[in-house]
């Protein structure tokens, strides 16, 4: 008894390992042999264990994005659009410069004047852009991203709208240069490259956790910046793309229904359809699968060159249907060209293509699949596979086949397996397939004595194969198995031993020999020895037996791989019309055959056949209702991926009735995949969002957050995820309230059944403070911003750079919110942390305190010395990032002097001004440099019209007023000042010289002679000992305005009149 419970469990392990069901079916026919109670113990369990399959619940991003996006508008009439000028005033941003432009909107650098002083990159619809539609979609395209607050995302600060009405976004301005040029500058290995673009996925996925597709991920959108001598990756520009009209180009474009949306070389197949179906986070896998290429190799799968000189359709098609080789393929036959390439990788081409073959190109490919179903579901399964191979781990997009994680285990450990075990498992089930072909001959013995006689024959030698299959099933234990038994070419000999030189067996044989091949990616060799397994198979069985049927379905597979889309078709459907003949229109095997055939067509289609397609899609569901009724997992799964497949289509109409139907199905059945039911919700969703129906879509997500709560309780963190993601769904329609309610729901749930530290507890809190900011309640906001800010230090800790740039915009916000101490406290603590954890030179490090001294300065409060020693350590870190001679710094120094200025500081302001003034003059800025001048020039004028300053300001004063006049050297009122600064250091000589300049302009401008202008001669010509000149020029400054020897607004002829007076005394 006890051994036929181990031979029962043997068997059911054995058939779980199966591929297929019709694969399993075949297995067990073998296996079980002549002992039907044994085949029905073990179909029991199966089956007990198909109906305990799980329900994965993994965050809703592609349901909310689809249905934020909607469907599109109709596109308005775009007149040529105007540009703002340098200097013009938005709000309290200054523009600066123009950096971008595009065909609806353009970026400026513009410069911040409160609560902060820093340079942003704004960017605003151009004039004559700002259409009803266009500025509805920028609008909330903006404020989806201001949920946004990664580390790899470059920030957004602010946004709103010009009196005129035409909205902009404020974001960081990141200094930086593309992923792809710093990589290869600094010729990083491909593990750095790989480290860099984990950092990019991380960013691209808490966009979609946010409900916000990219849609345009490539070099270009991707800077690298240095922080802390680290590089850090920032996407840019993120997501803006989807509130835009824009016609087609050679540059990204942003359009509206039926035109591009994104680069063409980086675009996934279903952007490049434009069948006005909604896209969803998979696209972003894609593109990011193409970045990853072109990180690798240094080439992109499909030659941009080439798509320039295409035509739309011919893009289309290339997009869609080309497929591209593999890295290793790649590299390897890039000719000369290779060896430039490996070498800014610290490789060479050889080394590169064999690092590649394996993990990399399995990732890779899966990535960039033309079939979206056939991609990681998520940004996140793609990061964590890189992670997985980075640690020698078995990788997810590679075979998941016992031989392949035993060869990864055997490199990470270095040390002696059974390898061989592990294909001995698969030899000997693979046997199990020769079987089905005596079976079934045992019940031809009625038709003739011959055929009872084969039949006879060929049932013991399946009851001897049954024996043999379950001994081995038995020894299949590990703690029984040894290497030696493990060993294919033992097994195979043995088997020859056994049976004798027999096809069949040698076919099934080589059948699992085909398997672990397909499954180590060895895709060509699997291939052929499929097709010789079908030979064989042929001759034992007949070209119409169902082994033959079956080894020409594992084949199908393989092609499909390899992407021989015409191959496979022929082979798939010669494999259904055996299925029928041998089991009939409404068996299952039909079904299943029918799925795979469908599969095979549709992968390979490139838009001419979709009726067909259609009519396949239906008769494989009306065949699985047949074969398992309606309520079965595999109907409830057809019909889900018709759906899907029909709203891909855009036949809307139809896909929501299949989509419909099938969800409604799928509620109550047991062991349905969830990745299957999740594509179908999104199809749904995009169904409903693409016909105008929100509420509807609603409704989806509503019942989606039901089923949630129904499966894994209302206190689980899934429950927890999928209300943020409904929450950021609500957000992205601009529903406030509903979305702060469902925050409120989920920060309650979290904080009441999640620990502190948990990521999923800290995303309910961030989409709080999200959306507490949007709706304006800022004392709610402000506690929300403080409860999201104690999650992050509980989940990252005070150690965590991520968290102290958390720490930074908080102290931020408190500034915007006007409560400078509170605002005040917190920068000081985050700086206190930054000192530890970062850098002086970093972005995060640099915004602290400049939010520090732009605060301490607005509030005057603080004392001068305390202030400027701030700033100068500010100073200090700006030069470590941006360099010590960029003209920017300048910037820095010319605001703090006005800040010194308005403190009574006027030397040490000028001195600052002196300090920007070279910067500029080096940078050869023309405007900075007559800002300067005019600045030097009053802070000049302030200090020498006193007596009683130190010798030490008035030679400021004298340089202030040089470098002034070295840009304006005419300026009559700036002679005066020079003079006077000669004058109070003793320079008669230099102060007489000036006087006269100054005197001389205006006799040339016929203007006559200025009071003031003689009374700085005749303290001059007193001093110089040449009284009686002095006093003439002094009687006639009083002359021409005798009033001004009493006014207190002519302190230099009061001077003057003391000066003289106390000359005659």
């Amino acid at each position: 008894m006890e051994g036929k419970q181990r031979n029962v469990e043997s068997i059911f392990n054995a058939a779980l390992s199966q591929r297929s069901p019709i694969e399993r079916a075949a297995f067990l026919e073998g296996a079980c042999g002549e002992e039907p109670h044994l085949r029905t113990r073990v179909e029991a369990l199966l089956r007990a264990h198909e109906e305990a399959g799980d329900f994965l619940i993994e965050p809703a991003v592609a349901q909310a994005a689809q249905a934020a996006q909607g469907g599109a508008a109709p596109e308005d009439e775009q007149p040529d659009a105007g540009i703002e000028r340098s200097g013009t005033l938005i709000g309290p941003y200054k523009l600066l410069q123009l950096i971008g432009e595009g065909g609806m909107g353009a970026v400026y650098m513009a410069e911040q004047q409160e609560p902060v002083r820093r340079k942003v990159a704004l960017k605003i619809i151009k004039l004559g852009m700002d259409t009803r539609q266009v500025i509805g979609r920028f609008e909330a395209e903006r404020q989806a991203l201001a949920m946004m607050d990664h580390p790899n995302i470059a920030k957004v600060f602010a946004a709103g709208a010009t009196e005129s009405g035409r909205p902009y976004f404020v974001m960081e301005l990141v200094r930086g240069i593309h992923i792809l040029d710093y990589c290869d500058q600094n010729n990083l290995d491909t593990a750095a490259r790989l480290a860099l673009f984990m950092d990019v996925c991380s960013a691209v996925q808490h966009a979609h956790q946010k409900g916000v597709i990219h849609r345009d991920i490539k070099p270009s959108n991707v800077m690298v910046t240095l922080h802390d001598s680290r590089p850090v990756p920032k996407i840019i520009d993120f997501g803006i793309a989807k509130a835009m009209h824009q016609r087609l180009t050679d540059k990204t474009v942003f359009t509206a229904y039926g035109q591009f949306i994104g680069t063409p070389v980086y675009m996934s197949p279903e952007q490049a359809e434009m069948s006005g179906l909604d896209i969803d986070t998979r696209t972003d896998v894609y593109s990011l699968g193409i970045l990853l290429y072109e990180l690798l190799t240094g080439t992109t799968p499909v030659d941009a060159r080439m798509l320039a000189q295409s035509t739309f359709g011919e893009i289309q098609r290339i997009i869609r249907e080309e497929e591209a080789p593999t890295p290793s393929t790649r590299i390897s036959k890039l000719g000369d060209a290779s060896t430039r390439i490996a070498s800014k990788r610290k490789s060479t081409p050889g080394s590169l293509s064999h690092l590649f073959r394996g993990d990399l190109d399995w990732i890779v490919m899966k990535t960039i699949e033309k079939d979206r179903t056939r991609r990681y579901e998520s940004v996140s399964d793609l990061a964590k596979d890189i992670e997985r191979h980075l640690r020698n781990e078995p990788v997810l997009a590679g075979p998941p086949g016992a031989l392949y994680k035993s060869r990864k285990f055997v490199r990470r450990h270095r040390v002696g397996v059974l390898a061989g075990v592990v294909v001995a498992t698969g030899i000997l089930v693979g046997l199990a397939l020769a079987t089905s072909g005596f079976l079934k001959a045992s019940h031809d013995r009625d038709v003739a004595r011959d055929a009872t006689r084969r039949a006879n024959t060929e049932a013991a030698r399946s009851q001897a194969i049954s024996e043999f299959l379950q001994e081995r099933l038995i020894a299949m234990d590990p703690r029984q198995m040894n290497a030696t038994d493990a060993s294919v070419a033992n097994l195979l000999a043995e088997s020859r031993k056994l049976f004798g030189d027999d096809h069949a067996i040698v076919a099934g044989v080589l059948y699992t020999r085909a398997a672990n091949l397909r499954s180590a990616g060895q895709l060509d060799e699997a291939k052929e020895a499929f097709e010789e397994a079908v030979e064989l198979y042929q001759r034992a069985h007949g070209s119409r037996d169902a082994t033959v049927a079956l080894a020409l379905s594992a084949l199908t597979g393989v092609l499909a791989d390899q992407r021989e889309h015409g191959e496979a078709e022929e082979r798939g459907q010669a494999a259904l019309d055996i299925h029928r003949e041998v089991f009939g229109d409404d068996s299952l095997q039909v079904a299943l055959a029918l799925e795979q055939l469908t599969d095979v067509i549709r992968s390979g289609d490139t838009g001419g056949r979709t009726e067909e397609i259609r009519s396949l899609w239906a008769e494989t569901v009306a065949t699985f209702r047949a074969a398992v009724g309606d309520d079965d997992r595999r109907t409830v799964s057809a019909l889900c991926k018709y759906g899907t497949w029909l709203y891909e289509r855009g036949l809307l109409d139809e896909a929501k009735g299949a989509l419909v139907e099938a969800l409604e199905s799928g509620r109550d059945v047991p062991g349905l995949r969830s990745d299957v039911l999740f594509d179908a919700q999104a199809a749904l969703l995009g169904v409903y969002s693409a016909r105008g129906e929100n509420d509807t879509a609603r409704g989806v997500f509503v019942k989606l957050v039901d089923r949630v709560r129904e499966l894994h309780g209302a206190e689980s963190p899934t429950t927890v995820s999928i209300l943020t993601q409904f929450g950021s769904w609500l957000v992205m329609h601009h529903d406030w309230e509903e979305a702060r309610g469902i925050a409120l729901e989920a920060v309650a749930i979290a904080r009441e059944h999640l620990p502190r530290g948990d990521s999923v507890r800290l995303g309910a809190f961030d989409l709080l403070r999200g959306v507490t900011v949007r709706v304006g309640k800022r004392a709610e906001a402000t506690r929300a911003y403080e409860d999201a800010v104690a999650e992050a230090r509980a989940c990252w800790g005070e150690d965590s750079p991520a968290f102290v740039d958390r720490l930074v915009r908080y102290g931020l916000w408190l500034a915007s919110a006007d409560d400078p101490a509170a605002a005040e406290s917190v920068l000081r603590e985050s700086l206190a942390l930054a000192r530890d954890v970062l850098e002086p030179g970093s972005e995060t490090f640099v915004e602290a305190q400049a939010g520090l001294v732009g605060l301490l300065i607005e509030s005057g409060a603080a004392p001068v010395d305390e202030v400027q020693a701030l700033f100068a350590s500010y100073l200090a870190s700006v030069r470590l990032l941006r360099g010590a001679d960029d003209p920017r710094v300048g910037d820095e120094l010319a605001r703090f002097a006005e800040y010194l200025a308005r403190e009574g500081q006027p030397a040490l302001a000028a001195q600052y001004h002196l300090e920007a003034g070279a910067l500029a003059r080096a940078a050869e800025d023309r405007q900075a440099i007559a800002e300067t001048a005019v600045k030097l020039a009053a802070l000049s004028a302030e200090i020498v019209r006193t007596t009683d300053r130190p010798k030490d300001e008035y030679r400021v004063a004298l340089l202030a007023i040089d470098e002034a006049l070295r840009a304006e050297p005419n300026r009559e009122a700036w002679l005066q000042t020079r003079a006077l600064a000669c004058y109070r250091l003793d320079l008669l000589v230099d102060a007489f010289e000036s006087i006269a300049h100054a005197a001389g302009l205006r006799s040339m401008l016929r203007q006559g002679d200025s009071p003031e202008s003689l009374a700085i001669q005749a303290v001059i010509q007193w001093r110089l000992g040449h009284q009686e000149q002095a006093s003439a020029l002094f009687q006639r400054a009083m002359s021409l305005q005798p009033v001004l020897i009493v006014p207190a607004k002519s302190p230099l002829v009061r001077e003057a009149a003391r000066l003289l007076d106390s000359g005659k005394d």
